[in-house]
């Protein structure tokens, strides 16, 4: 019988195969605010890949992903899914 912690191993599995595994955005095209909130944002995020990022980025900066471009909001908003 699968355990809790095995169900949650599948779930994340399945949504990790749901989405492509692309390349992140460019910094310049992840925020569009020219202030030092923004570009704290768009310096943690440089070249993070959303399948990888780790729990504590997503936990620091969970109330800044609205500062995201349109373009990096699409792309990052599928970390939720992987917040514990």
């Amino acid at each position: 019988m699968a355990t809790e912690a095995d169900k949650l191993d599948a779930l994340r599995k399945m949504i990790l195969g749901a989405f492509p595994k692309s390349v992140p955005p460019p910094p310049e095209n992840l925020i569009t605010h020219q202030c030092q909130e923004c570009f704290s944002v768009r310096d943690d995020f440089t070249g993070v890949r959303w399948w990888s990022a780790k729990n504590d980025l997503i936990d620091e900066n969970f109330d800044d992903m609205p500062l995201f471009s349109a373009e990096a909001f699409h792309y990052f908003c599928r970390l939720s899914c992987f917040a514990h």
